[in-house]
């Protein structure tokens, strides 16, 4: 039955595949009258995959082709062994630091944590930047080359690998300390130490192995995020990897087969560490799973209904208004919000999006989003030219300008407040709407149909397919129909991934003894999710709250570096045919003028990194401050006392025992 399901739901991937690489052409012969419809360019495109005759690569400018499998072949290997080697090392030398950071003194932690928030801040491209310019800054002052910056006539790995593996390094070491801090709670922990165990040995010998599981279900989420990044590594490096090839023949067979190859192997990678993952439950599984008599189930049966009449009958018999007034439902969401608002690293990080976005909300309406631009400066006699664009910090321009004269702060204000509010929503339905509805829906009311539902959606390459389907040209849109679709695109994409994600924490904490207790007395699906699961994963979607959120960010950068702007490309012809983005959304701009300013020397481009850093240090302050207090409820962490001040010692009175130190109360004769 297993090797059934292992190729069924791998025809359903390669179906899904089939759907996202016809969707590009879809959109984009859309803007013609007689465009063809959706299930006719499906068909077309199955019957070309039926034909091994059509099996072909087609540059745009050649009309012969060449065999698919003979030129993408080396290309997949060449990107494989890149990605490989930066999950292997990134894993390898994260596990390392957080074995470290976990034995080290608290004070010592929080400086380290802080470092990686920092870290995590800087995008990929940026760092790819830095790495270019420090090689050819030191080969030029000491003749020595650290590694190629660019393949030209030979492959390169090292620059790609360590770029590539930085970020996802940095998120792999967050959740291996969340994870460790979680499993140093546990009671064995306390035996473990009693028994003469040190804390090293301790993590190496039993946590490691208990926190496996765990993690390898984060790591998909990860890895999914580096296919993504592994686009703009590969253009940045001029690498011939599969993003090269794809971009040079973006036609529906060349986008379904290289989903094909970058999506089997990941498929029998994802499904043996599932089988790794559930190993250790099969004997849990087993009696779980174990068939029983139609007369227990029948007897089963008659107790549950007997009991559901009992609680229905008390119900209406005590039913009262004021349970179900909107006033007391209000109140009480107000109470479970502003217990996150007690704690200073929230207030400090929401004040940030509330004061960008009303600040941009204010200017927008009293400029009408007015974004200054210079086209030319020039000195206080109006004729002699004192300068052109791009300009650094002068009188007009707080943080300079672009190369086409166009202030960067009114580009950073204008219109922080929509794309800020569509990071924050963007991620909030990944990581919590959606995902809780299809939980609810599945894992608790029907867990049979969850297994189904995971295995379906789980392996699918769905960040590279946000480069195929943004790539095409549907400029015809309304800017209000661009952003919805792009929207759509980022948020369904990346929900099978989190579901599933969210759906196996869920499955976890139902398997524990006191979820067994709670249905015994009575509490429901709504109950259970409520008071026993949110607490336990609460901290976990944070987390992975975050890590959507800075990858939506990095999503943004890498399309900037492809004039593919959020909102729409303004393209210009000409002499030095440009395209500028409509919306003036600050990854974009990161993309486009971010790895020109360190390349250039123009250092004021940088401002746009400074904000786009800002908003990722208050999301992180955000996420540390609930994860704080959704640990402090669970006990992983007790709340700090005052110290006690042991400068000066208080010497103990001395009391001098004689006749009169004593009185008496009561004689007895």
């Amino acid at each position: 039955m297993k090797v059934i399901n292992f190729f069924l739901f791998y025809l359903l991937g390669l179906i899904g595949i089939v759907f996202i690489s016809i969707i590009p052409e879809f959109i984009s012969l859309k803007s013609f009258k007689e465009s063809p419809s959706f299930f006719t360019l499906f068909i077309e495109h199955i019957q070309t995959l039926l034909d091994p005759k059509a099996w072909e690569y087609r540059y745009f400018y050649l009309e012969s082709g060449y065999p698919i499998f003979e030129v993408l072949q080396e290309p997949f290997i060449y990107s494989m062994k890149i990605l490989l080697g930066a999950v292997f090392s990134g894993v390898i030398f994260a596990l390392i630091l957080a074995l470290i950071v976990t034995c080290l003194p608290s004070r010592i932690t929080d400086y380290i944590k802080r470092i990686v928030d920092f870290m995590e801040s800087i995008p990929d491209l940026i760092i790819a930047a830095l790495l270019q310019a420090i090689t050819i800054k030191m080969f030029q002052i000491t003749d020595i080359k650290l590694f190629n910056v660019a393949a030209y006539s030979e492959d390169i790995y090292f620059a790609p690998i360590l770029t590539l593996s930085i970020l996802p390094m940095i998120s792999m070491f967050k959740v291996f300390m969340h994870l460790f801090e979680e499993e140093l709670s546990k009671t064995y922990i306390l035996f473990l130490k009693a028994k003469g165990m040190n804390g090293l040995e301790i993590l190496i010998k039993h946590s490691l192995r208990n926190i496996m599981p765990a993690f390898t279900q984060r790591l998909k989420v990860i890895i999914f995020g580096m296919l993504s990044s592994q686009f703009i590594i590969e253009r940045i490096f001029n690498v011939h990897g599969l993003t090269y090839y794809l971009l040079e023949s973006f036609t529906p067979i060349t986008i379904s087969f290289v989903l094909f190859m970058i999506f089997t192997p990941f498929y029998v990678l994802f499904y043996c560490i599932d089988l790794w993952a559930n190993k250790e439950n099969l004997y849990f599984n087993d009696i779980r799973n174990k068939k029983t008599s139609i007369k227990r189930v029948y007897e089963n049966f008659i107790i549950t209904n007997q009991i559901r009449i009992k609680n229905l009958c008390y119900n209406v018999k005590h039913f009262r208004v004021s349970r179900y007034s909107l006033h007391r439902h209000l109140k009480a969401c107000y109470r479970a919000i502003a217990v996150y608002f007690k704690e200073w690293k929230v207030i400090v990080g929401s004040l940030f999006f509330v004061v960008a976005i009303g600040y941009s909300v204010i200017y927008s309406v009293i400029t009408d989003n007015y974004v200054g631009q210079e086209k030319f400066l020039y000195k206080d006699d109006g004729i002699t030219l004192a300068a052109t664009p791009p300009y650094a910090r002068t009188d007009p321009f707080i943080f300079g300008s672009d190369q086409f004269g166009f202030s960067i702060f009114d580009q950073l204000v204008v219109w922080s407040k929509i794309y800020l509010v569509i990071w924050l929503i963007d991620c909030f339905f990944t990581c919590f709407w959606w995902p809780h509805f299809w939980c609810n829906l599945f894992f608790l009311f029907k867990p049979k149909k969850s297994k189904m539902d995971g295995r379906c959606c789980r392996f699918s390459p769905f960040y590279a397919f946000k480069f195929d389907s943004l790539y095409s040209q549907y400029f015809a849109f309304s800017i209000s129909e661009r952003i919805v679709w792009e929207v759509f695109i980022l948020t369904i994409l990346v929900l099978p991934v989190t579901t599933v994600l969210t759906g196996k924490e869920i499955n976890e904490v139902l398997s524990r003894d006191y979820i067994s207790s709670s249905k015994m007395i009575g509490g429901s699906s709504t109950h259970l999710f409520i008071k026993h699961i949110i607490p336990h994963i609460g901290p976990k979607l944070a987390i992975l709250f975050g890590q959507q959120f800075i990858q939506v960010l990095l999503i943004f950068i890498h399309l900037g570096v492809f004039n593919l702007f959020f909102g729409g490309t303004k393209n210009s012809a000409g002499f030095e045919p440009s395209a500028i983005s409509i919306t003036y959304e600050w990854s974009g701009l990161i993309g486009a003028i971010g790895r020109g300013a360190i390349i250039s020397g123009y250092y004021w481009y940088l401002w746009v990194l400074v904000a786009f850093m800002l908003a990722i240090f208050a999301m992180q302050l955000i996420i540390q401050g609930i994860v704080e207090i959704q640990q402090r409820r669970m006990g992983v962490i007790s709340k700090g006392k005052k110290p006690i001040n042991r400068g000066k010692s208080t010497p103990y009175p001395r009391y001098q025992v004689n006749e009169n130190s004593f009185k008496l109360t009561n004689k007895v004769e």
